[in-house]
């Protein structure tokens, strides 16, 4: 059967459920609404007929409660309650034959049901037949003598079914049946039985047949409305379990399971009036509490939700979801303090938790001043002195704030238990080299890496410690590490560039800065060091164009950028389809006299004379262009470089391969 087929049958048998209650407690309009709402899903659902059938019987209203009976037999002609229901009506009318031969049919069909006997018997008697009323009534009271025989089969079930002994409990239901087959509660119980053993559609059938021999046993309602939320048809248990509220309104745990499903799906407001009729009958119900308090949390109604928690803390204070709860919603208004001090409450009564640990560290890190943070840590490491995870949280906490000498400490404690937490020797070294401890720091870095070999920031902080004790060889040979496990990092190629220059290795250093400019054309400390190479160098003059201008000697460009032949042009070059237009030409302004505070006037500030500069428009078709700070590039078609409106080192935007794609 599809989902939109079993949904189909789930309703209607809900809308048929619904119209027999109401007809048992002759809320008659009710019933016959629930009744047209089954036929429009659909028109030929026969458990309808007899019960408008039925309907109409006890409203009087004679020949259309005989239509649908009527109908009924028609589509399903061996239907003993409906002919016997006919027999009635015809009886009722003194149509004394119809009467007789509908009665005869249904006993034809269910031959051991006393009611049909006893009300065959009354007709005879009516037409005289005296000896034959006589035969009726005795076939009744024969068949009401097994009814002691039922109830006797109905209690030792119970019993065996409370002693978990199944299939005994199953075989004595049904033994209650077939001495009383109309016995609800035993119906009612066989479902209990197989809903135990697992079996649920089979446990749903014999719900569904108690409720129908008497429509108002709450309890098989609600245990039916447990069976579709356990198998997840939530719609149809809702159902299950408003009927069962309507007919016993001081049972608390339908509330309780109707409640449950509504806030699952979301339906909040619903779910809160179902869990506060919950607490009205049983006020100290904590879960109920719990999820009123879940539904203000998720409704902003935070002081609400801090008000109920608090209750029920006063109540029963050894409940660990109120103090979450507490502490969520104080979270949630980022009252951090509160929330910090109800946490620690709640890790004291369950110091073994992890999770309430976590939720504590997360609260601790909002605190503000973060300096309050450390008494808590403090005190929570004395109750769990060899938690790892606090342990390292405290050291974090105090890298952090700074506190180098106590976070060494922490560190060293934190990876006593954690001994193979590659991020905590990391971190270690991170904080001995603040302290310039550079051969602890050393050995540090060195079990991070031992430990998780494949990270290049690990080998990077190696290198740059062995570079602080000159050990530079082996700074240079971490770098290099770094590099082939990151070769896409600026960063790396500027520290082993400057562990080249440490060395006075220019050869080396120089293509390792070009190599972190290709990267990032802004890294304003490789432009210092380049400066410094060049001037060490001798070349004096390259390197004030390189400071003036970031222009980089025509041989670096060649060697190190592979720039050779002919990869630049100028906007006003004849061999481009480049169009310029000229604004202004460049204009030469005299400057007024420099007026400063200081007597010694700054050689920057002693210029009278500057020039404009050509200002014009340059019309690149196809062209391509990349700007990062302080660097432009614009490219043509035939990929050039045009150099008079590129800015800044655009050369080693031309020539890399790892910046990201030059747009159009």
């Amino acid at each position: 059967m599809t989902n939109l087929k079993m949904n189909k049958q789930i309703n209607l048998t809900n809308l048929s459920q619904k119209a027999e209650l109401y007809l048992t407690q002759e809320k008659l309009e009710e019933a016959i609404l629930a009744c047209h709402q089954a036929l429009e899903i659909e028109p030929d659902f026969l458990p309808i007929y007899k019960t408008l059938g039925n309907i109409f019987h006890k409203m009087g209203e004679i020949d259309k409660a005989k239509e649908w009976y009527l109908k009924a037999i028609v589509r399903q002609p061996e239907w003993a309650e409906v002919h016997a229901n006919l027999g009635s009506l015809y009886a009722q009318e003194k149509q004394w034959q119809l009467a007789i031969k509908y009665y005869q049919k249904a006993i034809g069909i269910k031959p051991n049901i006393p009611g049909f006997y006893r009300n065959l018997g009354k007709i005879w008697q009516q037409i005289g037949k005296i000896e034959l009323a006589r035969d009726c009534q005795e076939q009744a009271l024969n068949l009401e003598a097994e009814y002691p025989q039922a109830s006797e089969y109905l209690k030792s079930g119970k019993n065996l079914l409370e002693n978990e002994e199944i299939e005994e409990a199953i075989a004595h239901f049904q033994q209650a049946i077939k001495f009383h087959p109309y016995l609800a509660s035993a119906y009612q119980n066989l479902g209990d039985a197989v809903a135990k053993q697992g079996e649920l559609p089979e446990a749903v059938n014999y719900y569904q047949t108690a409720i129908k021999i008497k429509p108002d046993l709450w309890i098989a309602h609600h245990k039916l409305g447990k069976v579709f939320q356990k198998i997840g048809e939530l719609d149809t248990a809702i159902s299950s379990f408003r009927l069962a509220i309507e007919i016993n309104q001081k049972f608390p745990w339908s509330y309780k399971h109707l409640g449950d499903i509504l806030f699952q799906k979301g339906e909040l407001d619903a779910a809160k009036e179902n869990y506060q009729n919950l607490i009205k009958i049983q006020p100290d119900i904590w879960n109920a509490h719990r999820k009123l308090s879940e539904i203000q949390l998720k409704t902003g109604k935070l002081d609400e939700a801090i008000a109920r928690c608090r209750l029920v803390i006063q109540i029963n204070p050894n409940l660990p979801w109120s103090y979450h709860n507490l502490a969520a919603a104080f979270a949630e208004k980022q009252e951090w303090d509160e929330a910090v001090a109800v946490y620690y409450q709640a890790v004291q009564k369950q110091p073994d938790n992890n999770w309430l640990q976590h939720k504590l560290v997360d609260a601790l890190e909002k605190l503000t001043p973060k300096e309050l943070a450390i008494n808590y840590y403090q005190k929570l490491l004395k109750i769990q002195a060899k938690n790892g995870y606090l342990h390292s949280k405290f050291a974090h906490l105090l890298k952090e704030l700074e506190k180098w000498d106590e976070a060494v400490e922490a560190f060293y404690l934190a990876i006593e238990f954690q001994p193979n937490s590659s991020l905590l020797h990391f971190h270690l070294g991170e904080v001995l080299k603040q302290l310039k401890r550079w051969d602890e720091a050393i050995i540090t870095y060195r079990r991070a890496v031992e430990l998780e070999a494949n990270k290049d920031v690990f080998h990077i902080k190696l290198g740059d410690v062995l570079q602080e004790k000159n050990l530079l060889d082996e700074a240079i040979a971490s770098y290099q590490k770094a590099i082939e496990i990151n070769p896409n990092s600026c960063w790396h190629y500027g520290a082993l560039g400057n562990a080249y220059i440490q060395q006075q290795n220019w050869s080396e250093a120089i293509p390792c800065l070009i190599e972190a400019l290709k990267m990032r054309p802004d890294y304003y400390d490789v432009y210092r060091k380049i400066k410094y190479i060049l001037k060490k160098q001798g070349l004096q003059a390259e390197a004030k164009l390189w400071k003036s201008h970031n222009k980089l000697p025509r041989d670096w460009l060649e060697k190190f950028c592979n720039l050779t032949g002919d990869w630049e042009v100028s906007s006003d070059s004849i061999k481009t389809d480049i169009t310029r237009i000229n604004i202004y030409s460049n204009t030469e302004v005299n400057l007024l006299p420099t007026q400063t505070i200081d007597a010694n006037i700054h050689q920057c500030f002693q210029t009278t004379k500057v020039n404009s500069g050509t200002a014009f428009v340059a019309i690149v078709p196809e062209a391509r262009g990349c700007v990062d700070l302080g660097t432009s590039a614009v490219i043509t078609s035939d990929n050039k470089l045009v150099t008079d409106i590129s800015t800044g080192c655009a050369e080693v935007i031309i020539s890399s391969t790892k910046l990201p794609p030059i747009h159009y």
